[in-house]
């Protein structure tokens, strides 16, 4: 939907989109604390709605609720139910509100990493799960992110034998990321 300019009301767009936010999180909020009350198909495709919203929203209102759907967010990085609107939303969280991330980062990476080797799903969903490895890799402070390097390396170079070119060329650059974390401390 494009935004016309605001003298002619175009800021009524994002406002609808927020109103729908702030009524749609207490409606989640028991599956949000509780997510094996949903099945696979109904959570993939609510983070999938619920993300793909976000990312059109104001950051200060993503930043306020980031948190809270991040939990399901996270459960939703498995090979049979990840897509890559859930994904480049992991990114934009990483970027913009690091300290939720950072809470649960070696459940987070582990996610990951399995996405990126797990040949069941879509070439673009493994290529943003390894962009969002090497976001994890640029965005977020050492302190958090020395503890998964040897792990994420590991898998990394194991990504490297992908039979499709793109992959293997994020991942090269994601790996060198990574191994520059020991540099650049």
């Amino acid at each position: 939907a494009v935004v016309s300019p605001q003298s002619t009301g175009g800021n009524r767009m994002v406002l609808h989109k927020q109103r729908f936010l702030l009524t749609l999180i207490p409606l989640i909020q028991p599956y949000i604390s509780n997510p094996s009350l949903l099945s696979e198909e109904v959570s993939s495709s609510l983070v999938r709605g619920v993300g793909t919203l976000l990312l059109t929203l104001p950051q200060s209102l993503i930043s306020s609720h980031g948190a809270t759907l991040y939990p399901v967010i996270l459960n939703n990085l498995q090979p049979s139910t990840a897509d890559s609107a859930s994904l480049r939303l992991i990114q934009y969280l990483i970027s913009n509100i690091p300290g939720v991330v950072v809470m649960q980062l070696d459940s987070l990476v582990a996610r990951l990493c399995a996405l990126c080797a797990a040949h069941t799903i879509s070439v673009k969903c493994r290529v943003e799960a390894v962009r969002a490895l090497q976001h994890c890799a640029t965005q977020l402070h050492y302190t958090h992110t020395h503890l998964q390097r040897e792990v994420v390396v590991k898998k990394l170079r194991s990504v490297l034998a992908d039979r499709k070119r793109v992959v293997r060329q994020i991942t090269a650059e994601t790996l060198q990321s990574w191994m520059m974390l020991a540099v650049n401390r």
